[in-house]
């Protein structure tokens, strides 16, 4: 009798817990869409363009993650409200599965970390040496809103032989010196 309402409360945590992922993974997917999609922003630029110097748009990801979610938490709560157990199986195996990729996707960051920031790095510098009124905007958005000057430092437009823009200047009206890639980067 008392592993039966064990069983029963497990149900319940397990029915629960998907709502809440079921929930959580359509919030994903609603969010990717309106940032990506219904509502340009200076983010969602900023998200293309790291995608771009990666291979692989951020919003993209973030539906597909809200999706796997989606599909995965009902193919849960079907196990458990049908008492399925092939179902449950599936499900516990495909989430070991996809933590084992987290797990691998995280080491191979912690490994190219330095090529990662590099390639930021060179991407960056790019949208700098462009002159282009979107980029430009980009740009200055992200100085303005980081308190920093160029990749790493005022120096980049220096060597691109560009004025330093408004945005860069403090409110000593000296440029700031600190870049922003040392200021995304920066551990805290």
């Amino acid at each position: 009798m008392h592993s039966s309402s064990f069983c029963s409360f497990m149900s319940f945590v397990l029915v629960l817990w998907n709502i809440a992922s079921i929930m959580a993974g359509l919030s994903f997917v609603g969010i990717g869409i309106y940032v990506g999609y219904i509502k340009k922003t200076t983010t969602t630029h900023l998200l293309e363009s790291l995608g771009s110097a990666v291979g692989i748009n951020p919003l993209i990801i973030t539906v597909a993650m809200g999706t796997l979610i989606v599909f995965l938490s009902v193919v849960c709560l079907i196990g458990v409200i049908a008492k399925k157990k092939t179902l449950l199986q599936a499900y516990c195996y495909t989430t070991i599965l996809i933590m084992l990729i987290q797990l691998g996707f995280c080491l191979f960051i912690y490994i190219n970390k330095d090529a990662l920031v590099s390639m930021v790095q060179m991407e960056c510098q790019k949208k700098l040496l462009r002159n282009d009124n979107q980029d430009a905007y980009l740009v200055d958005e992200i100085q303005t809103g980081l308190g920093c000057c160029g990749c790493l430092g005022p120096r980049d437009y220096n060597s691109t032989f560009t004025d330093i823009p408004s945005s860069c200047v403090a409110d000593s009206g000296d440029p700031t010196n600190t870049g922003c890639l040392t200021v995304i980067f920066e551990v805290r």
